[in-house]
């Protein structure tokens, strides 16, 4: 993804429709990855659009289990979980919301998030594309995605 001569990412929102507006820049994605019981992922700086479709297709609930992004000015995004259902939280300060699915309040899923195998409530686990969603919205300005339904978890 190229930015017009001269102009810095901090200046551009990095929307993936092209609109552009002043923005604090999305400053750090990391998809971790086991092997074994190690987790080796490598952060990626100043990450594209790109970079986030990708680690987004990656996570497979086995070795790429969580994909965290993070703006300069303290905001993150996590996503958890895959290949079909996910766990995405938005977390400002001490604040954290996680996305609502449609499903009914009750029972649980068993996903694994950071390496680690949970059973999550049902209704916060989530589609892939409502993940991709989320992972939008944020990327383009820093905000929980306003077209989702998100609860207060914290």
């Amino acid at each position: 993804m190229g930015y017009p001569s001269g102009q810095r990412r901090s200046q551009l929102s990095a929307d993936p429709l092209g609109r552009t507006a002043d923005r604090v820049a999305l400053n750090l994605l990391h998809l971790d990855e086991w092997v074994g019981n190690r987790e080796v992922g490598i952060p990626i700086e100043n990450p594209t659009w790109a970079h986030v479709l990708t680690a987004l297709s990656e996570l497979n609930g086995e070795t790429r289990t969580l994909l965290s992004l993070e703006e300069a000015g303290g905001a993150a995004l996590q996503v958890g979980g895959g290949p079909s259902s996910f766990i995405v939280q938005y977390l400002e300060g001490e604040a954290c919301w996680c996305v609502a699915s449609e499903s009914p309040a009750g029972g649980v899923v068993q996903l694994v998030a950071g390496g680690q195998a949970g059973a999550y409530p049902a209704d916060l686990c989530v589609s892939s594309a409502q993940a991709r969603e989320a992972a939008e919205s944020f990327f383009a300005s820093g905000t929980r995605a306003p077209i989702l339904r998100w609860r207060k978890t914290a």
